[in-house]
C-alpha cells in the first residue's frame, strides 16, 4: 500500500468554460506503483469517498475521471438523467451549471451521489486549485499474487464494508 497527495501525481490545469474546465494530467515521472493492477481510494480532508478498481484501464486515467466526476470540474464530465435533476435542484449549483450541464455527452458520466458530494463541498471545489486538490489522497493497492481474492471481489467487499459517498 502506497499513499500519494493527489497534487504529487497530477498537475491541475484550466481552459474552457467555467465550471466544466479543468483537466487532472498525470505529473512525470509516474510512481511505477502504478503500473500494475490494482484497488484505489480516494480520500478528500481524510473522509474516504471512492473505492476503485484499474485492472482493465490505466490506474492514472482511472483516477483521473474519478477526480473529473467528483470534484464536478472535469471538462469531460457528463450527466444522466438523474445527475442533471439534481443538479437543477440545486440551489448551489442549477445557477453555475446551466449551460455546462448539456455538453460533453458520453465522456466521464457522473452520478448522482457525486453531485451531491460536489454540492457540499462546492464552495471548495468552485476554485479547484493545486492546494485544495492536494486534500485529496489517493492511497494505492497493487495486486498481491498471493491473495485469495479476486481484485474484483476485495472491491466489492471494501465499498460494501465502508459505504464510500461516492460510489454506487
Amino acid at each position: 500500500m502506497k499513499s500519494y497527495k493527489a497534487n504529487v501525481i497530477f498537475q491541475l490545469t484550466e481552459s474552457g468554460s467555467f465550471p466544466l474546465n479543468c483537466q487532472f494530467v498525470p505529473k512525470t515521472p509516474i510512481p511505477s506503483a502504478f503500473d500494475m493492477p490494482g484497488i484505489y481510494m480516494l480520500f478528500f480532508d481524510q473522509e474516504i469517498v471512492y473505492i476503485g478498481l484499474a485492472d482493465n484501464q490505466p490506474a492514472l486515467e482511472r483516477i483521473q475521471m474519478q477526480l473529473s466526476t467528483i470534484t464536478l470540474r472535469g471538462n469531460k464530465v457528463s450527466f444522466n438523467d438523474a445527475g442533471k435533476a439534481i443538479v437543477q435542484s440545486s440551489a448551489i449549483l442549477s445557477s453555475q451549471f446551466t449551460r455546462a450541464i448539456n455538453q460533453n455527452n458520453a465522456r466521464f458520466e457522473t452520478s448522482p451521489n457525486r453531485v451531491k458530494f460536489a454540492a457540499s463541498k462546492w464552495e471548495l471545489f468552485s476554485r479547484l486549485n493545486e492546494e485544495i486538490l492536494s486534500r485529496f489522497v489517493i492511497v494505492w493497492f497493487p495486486e498481491n499474487k498471493c491473495q485469495d481474492e479476486s481484485l474484483l471481489e476485495i472491491r466489492n467487499r471494501w465499498v460494501r464494508d465502508l459505504m464510500p459517498i461516492c460510489n454506487g
